[in-house]
């Protein structure tokens, strides 16, 4: 029961700052986008020229 508690108190800044608010700081949206682009890269989901077509 003491994990689901600190998951949903971790959780609840990640829902304020990114899912609620509808104006996200520049600094957090580079950020966003660069981490999502090297995840793509290292776990090989997603070519580049796949990411550059859409």
């Amino acid at each position: 029961m003491g994990g689901g508690i600190t998951v949903i108190i971790t959780g609840l800044p990640v829902y304020f700052l990114l899912v609620r608010k509808k104006r996200i700081p520049n600094w957090l949206q580079t950020l966003n986008i660069n981490s999502t682009l090297f995840l793509q890269k290292a776990l090989n989901l997603e070519t580049e020229e796949q990411f550059h077509q859409d």
